[in-house]
C-alpha cells in the first residue's frame, strides 16, 4: 500500500514542486516537447517526466489535470 501522506511533492526526496509538475504537463501537452527535452529543463530523469505525463507519479496533482485535459 502506498502512503499518500508522503507521496509526490510531500516526499522529502522529491525534486519537483507542485507548480513544476503542472508546468511539465502543460509543456508536454501544449508544446509537445519530448520527454527528454523536458527532463533536461527540470534536471530530472526522462522516466520521471514520462510517469508524470502518464499520471503514474505525482498522482495527487496529475489526476485532475488528466481528467480535465
Amino acid at each position: 500500500m502506498i502512503d499518500d501522506e508522503n507521496s509526490g511533492v510531500r516526499n522529502g526526496r522529491s525534486k519537483l514542486t507542485e507548480n513544476e509538475v503542472r508546468e511539465i504537463m502543460a509543456i508536454r501537452r501544449v508544446w509537445e516537447c519530448s520527454y527528454k527535452k523536458i527532463s533536461e529543463m527540470y534536471s530530472v530523469d526522462e522516466k520521471c517526466v514520462y510517469n508524470i505525463c502518464k499520471g503514474k507519479s505525482y498522482k495527487n496533482i496529475t489526476k485532475g489535470a488528466l481528467d480535465n485535459g
